[in-house]
């Protein structure tokens, strides 16, 4: 699942020329191949036409954003920063979201908060390898139970799919979320040319 995040207004190069949308369901795979490869050439020559994420960098991002601008945006806005919903952010929010985000790489606030992701995420790592371990003494069990090689979690016998729930329920996730002053930096860019943007 991803974020995709386009540019109400954005800035276009005066020679570049986003391609036609084609129907991709009546269409050769030469055609589509070229019809992407031409979209994403618009895109990266236009870095306020659109940005992704996937949920996992996205998430980190947009509570950032959130944190830094508190008083500026609507409790709907807050919320809907974490969904498909179609939310738009006019041009002045975008302005106020770049200059905060701007501020936070200028004071060395991401580069903080990188930093300690990755010492959560080693940690987060390490307690998952034994949660795994645990994990798959279970599995063992279950299929010693069953005398089924394939069984999955949800077919384990009552008690073992207990165990299994709560050890997963305890692992760490920290590392699914990723943070990095990089992906801050793309999204500024993005913000500096989009005129407003939608979150889709």
């Amino acid at each position: 699942m991803g974020m995709d995040i386009y540019g109400l207004n954005p800035r276009v190069k005066e020679n570049s020329k986003k391609p036609n949308q084609i129907d991709l369901s009546n269409t050769t795979q030469k055609e589509a191949d070229n019809y992407f490869k031409q979209l994403h050439k618009f895109q990266d020559e236009n870095k306020g036409v659109y940005f992704r994420n996937n949920i996992w960098w996205w998430r980190p991002l947009a509570n950032l954003i959130i944190d830094l601008n508190e008083s500026w945006l609507s409790e709907k806005q807050k919320e809907n920063m974490h969904n498909n919903s179609g939310q738009k952010y006019n041009a002045k929010i975008a302005e106020i979201i770049k200059a905060s985000l701007e501020q936070a790489v200028k004071k060395g606030l991401t580069k903080k908060i990188e930093k300690e992701w990755k010492v959560k995420a080693k940690r987060a790592d390490k307690w998952n390898k034994g949660i795994d371990k645990e994990m798959e003494k279970i599995k063992k069990e279950a299929i010693v139970a069953t005398k089924n090689e394939n069984i999955a979690p949800i077919d384990y016998p009552e008690t073992l799919k207990l165990k299994w729930d709560k050890l997963w329920e305890s692992r760490d996730r920290t590392s699914s979320y990723p943070f990095s002053e990089k992906n801050v930096k793309e999204f500024i860019e993005f913000l500096d040319e989009c005129g407003g943007f939608e979150i889709c």
